[in-house]
């Protein structure tokens, strides 16, 4: 089964926090479709909390139980040399590659240790209201406030973990460990959203051109067992 199908097949039970469910999609997700799949998961965890700080907390902690868990059993697999698997549940059957989904557990088990915090719909759109207020151009003044073309903007951001892990040309796990760094956030090039974070490809390649070993010290924490 791919992960488009599996995906659907789960869409009604996601919706409704059901954390086997968001389990086997990150079994079977490559690694395109998982930076897209965490970014989902931080939505609904949000969403269906009502964006309560307590309750948002002990669904992270939960989902984190879960990935341990399954962790731990796939490298029970490989020690008995186990490569593919065939996991078997109530309306669901399909077989995964035990590394690649260890790989996978293991990154968004870091994602989720250090969780994007997520603004209320509202609280986005009063801050929206105060940030244009501010931009509001002098009356006394003739001179004509200077706007940037929406399209150069929007060619100029780079949005989500996958997106700039594909122009950094690294990996998911090292590029939220330079997410995770505040690199880029201390250097203006790294910005919430309020659905998760966003990149100044302009200011990252400035960045990048003054220093280029910016990045070159952050590296993947990895658990001691």
């Amino acid at each position: 089964m791919t992960f488009q199908l599996y995906k659907l097949s789960l869409c009604k039970r996601l919706c409704v926090m059901n954390i086997k469910s968001i389990v086997y999609q990150i079994l079977v997700a490559s690694p395109k479709e998982l930076g897209v799949l965490v970014d989902e998961v931080n939505k609904k965890v949000y969403a269906d909390n009502d964006y309560n700080t307590i309750s948002v907390k002990a669904t992270y902690s939960t989902l984190l139980e879960w990935i341990e868990s399954y962790i731990a059993e796939n490298n029970q697999y490989l020690a008995y040399g186990n490569e593919i698997m065939e996991l078997a549940d109530t309306g669901v059957c399909f077989t995964y590659n035990v590394r690649q989904a260890l790989s996978n557990l293991k990154i968004v088990r870091e994602a989720f240790s250090n969780p994007i915090v997520i603004t209320p719909p509202v609280q986005k759109q009063k801050d929206a209201v105060v940030a244009e207020n501010k931009q509001e151009p002098d009356a006394n003044t003739d001179e004509q406030p200077q706007t940037t073309p929406i399209s150069n903007v929007e060619e100029n951001v780079i949005k989500g973990v996958a997106g700039l892990a594909k122009y950094l040309n690294r990996g998911t796990t090292l590029t939220q460990a330079i997410i995770n760094s505040k690199l880029l956030e201390r250097n203006g090039a790294q910005y919430r959203t309020g659905d998760g974070w966003n990149f100044n490809k302009k200011k990252i390649d400035e960045l990048l051109k003054e220093n280029p070993n910016l990045l070159k010290d952050v590296h993947i924490k990895r658990r001691k067992r």
